[in-house]
């Protein structure tokens, strides 16, 4: 049905799906290993870089979407690669607000 697609062949390129039994599973181990994330958070006086995935915030807060997508329906939507400064915030409580 799918052309293969180079580095499938490797056993580590799925390992870290065949460990999972479901979607909800799948999205917290792409979050733990910082797998497909597409923007960094700079948290705290020292900037610790934590990753995310865009759409989970956007899902999940309108201010989020509000922020950094004007139009939902604009096939640009977010910039890949968004980094964003949050000076106010520790890391432990920030990483917090990424897991829920």
């Amino acid at each position: 049905m799918f052309a293969k697609v180079e580095g499938m062949e490797d056993p580590k390129f799925l390992q870290w799906r065949n460990q999972c039994n479901n979607i909800q599973e799948r999205w917290t181990a792409a979050f733990q290993k910082s797998l497909f994330t597409d923007m960094k958070f700079l948290v705290g006086e020292e900037k610790k870089v934590m990753k995310c995935h865009s759409v989970i915030l956007t899902l999940q807060s309108p201010n989020f979407q509000a922020k950094y997508y004007q139009n939902p329906f604009d096939e640009t939507g977010i910039k890949h690669g968004l980094e964003v400064e949050v000076p106010n915030y520790q890391p432990k409580y920030f990483s917090l607000f990424l897991q829920v």
